[in-house]
């Protein structure tokens, strides 16, 4: 009976740090990759209406959010909120056609063509749409660049 309690405790530890490690991960990437900046400015709370794709994919600066995003367009801007289980630290964004600087990019060594968004409003905040993203966010911006 006791060897059962330590295989159970020992089960319990390892549930506790992956928790832990879960938690910490998100807030790290929150911080890193510039989504706690962007919620500053455009952080949103409502029910956004319009087209929505899940299981969208982006680039935030460096990090990589594949298929984890529910990606919206509308009159009032790009939505953009994390599924449920990387929710944690990263609310909601919706961010005014307004406030966004758009700017194709070419297929170079370490990357494939995409779609690059910039935010004057915050500095050193990129997102990056490729593939079937790239196609809903595209007709909603005026890019320039090689493909354009």
């Amino acid at each position: 009976m006791q060897g059962t309690l330590s295989i159970l405790q020992g089960g319990l530890l390892l549930l506790g740090l992956f928790a832990v490690m879960w938690v910490v991960s998100l807030w790290f990437a929150s911080r890193v990759g510039g989504w706690r900046r962007l919620a500053e400015l455009f952080g949103f709370s409502g029910l956004f209406v319009g087209p929505m794709t899940r299981s969208a994919s982006a680039r935030i600066r460096f990090l990589v959010y594949r298929r984890t995003l529910r990606l919206g367009v509308s009159e009032q801007g790009l939505f953009l909120a994390p599924k449920w289980s990387v929710r944690l630290f990263h609310p909601p964004l919706l961010i005014p056609w307004s406030q966004i600087e758009a700017e194709m990019r070419g297929r170079g060594i370490w990357a494939w063509n995409g779609l690059r968004l910039t935010f004057p409003a915050v500095p050193n905040a990129a997102i990056t749409f490729y593939a079937r993203e790239l196609d809903i966010v595209l007709p909603h911006v005026g890019a320039e660049g090689p493909d354009r």
